[in-house]
């Protein structure tokens, strides 16, 4: 697996940007390959969703063991906070399931139950419903920001489970974390193989003003053309739409 920093090497030897007068930096590219990366797997996870189903989906499915806390300034209301970002799908929020595991601290007939993803104004109306109240049996969970003391973040709230219970085993869409390529440039980048090639693309065609600019032709592509003399005019943008995307997710 090619790390960040040789895809983004990779993409500016193809634009120019290989010398000392390139005005874009490694780390605009560097983000840019980021956020192409997690547009397209996050197309394409919808779409397996779309298809088949969340049930038969676990591409750049993530899954963990997590300990579980009470909010103080929640009335103890039980959460975890996330390891890290989630895609963003329509489907689920980017949370595949939560279960309660051995080492949860449940009764044996509750392993495996799954929670169900409900909002807290549902949550409400449930809790006046003998057979769908939120309990050990029948647990609930949502995903919401809040300032729990340390800024604001992320976390998944449950209701229902037992107070007891410590830990669930949780199954998450994990996004590469935009900041990561810049964090560690070292890092093998978390991008699918035969997603490369269009990760490339799509940044290669962000990127191509630099060189529909002759006025910034010196300044940007490092080829040292003059203005007007520019030999090879870069490709139109790439659509999402684009017949290569549509393949490939």
């Amino acid at each position: 697996m090619p790390t960040w920093n040789a895809i983004t090497d990779n993409i500016m030897l193809a634009l120019g940007y290989n010398h000392d007068d390139a005005a874009r930096s490694r780390e605009s590219i560097m983000w840019n390959v980021g956020l192409a990366a997690s547009n397209l797997l996050r197309q394409r996870v919808e779409k397996e969703i779309n298809v088949i189903g969340d049930r038969g989906t676990t591409s750049n499915m993530y899954t963990y063991l997590v300990p579980l806390q009470a909010s103080d300034r929640l009335n103890g209301r039980i959460y975890f906070p996330l390891p890290g970002e989630l895609l963003d799908l329509k489907y689920n929020g980017g949370v595949s399931y939560i279960a309660y595991h051995r080492d949860s601290g449940c009764e044996d007939n509750l392993l495996g139950v799954q929670f169900t993803q409900a909002s807290p104004v549902e949550i409400r109306v449930l809790d006046n419903i003998t057979f769908q109240k939120p309990n050990p049996a029948t647990p609930y969970y949502w995903v919401s920001r809040f300032d729990n003391g340390d800024g604001m973040k992320e976390y998944v709230w449950l209701a229902g489970p037992s107070p007891l219970i410590n830990s669930v085993e949780v199954g998450l869409y994990m996004a590469p974390a935009i900041l990561d390529p810049l964090a560690d440039p070292d890092a093998e980048a978390n991008i699918p193989t035969d997603l490369l090639y269009h990760v490339e693309r799509i940044v290669l065609s962000m990127e191509r003003f630099a060189l529909l600019v002759p006025q910034e032709s010196l300044k940007n592509d490092g080829r040292m053309y003059k203005v007007g003399e520019q030999r090879i005019q870069p490709p139109q943008m790439v659509s999402l739409n684009d017949p290569g995307n549509i393949t490939a997710l």
